[in-house]
């Protein structure tokens, strides 16, 4: 048998049947980041969501160079954003001193996420 399983956060689950509980399961969940360039066109925001409040988590950008990731800023989650429902949003907004066309991601990084999320990472955008 299945059952749909729906949560936002990192969840540990077990069966239980005639008085027998299955091993436990753990469901790791990622936060939703989000890296997109300002709609004025100068610099960049960043935006983290999910179940539980990252405000005041640190989010590292990062650009891609010689085929690996390097990191060109640590940004604050300084910014909660009213939503509704269950869902926090946190965002924070910079500017990057990188040329035009350069891969860069938005990375929470476990430690930051941790508790509730493992590490998360952005869509790659170009500056």
């Amino acid at each position: 048998w299945s059952t749909p399983v729906g949560v936002g956060v990192t969840a540990t689950y077990r069966a239980v049947w005639r008085g027998r509980a299955s091993a436990a399961v753990t469901i790791r969940q990622r936060a939703n980041v989000v890296l997109e360039r300002r709609r004025s066109g100068s610099g960049f925001v960043v935006s983290v969501s999910g179940m539980r409040s990252l405000w005041r988590k640190q989010v590292v950008v990062q650009r891609r160079q010689s085929g690996g990731w390097r990191t060109v800023r640590r940004v604050a989650l300084i910014d909660p954003v009213r939503s509704s429902g269950r869902v926090s949003v946190s965002k924070a907004t910079l500017r990057l001193p990188v040329a035009k066309g350069t891969p860069l991601r938005a990375l929470l990084p476990g430690s930051q996420a941790a508790p509730c999320y493992v590490e998360s990472v952005s869509r790659t955008v170009r500056a």
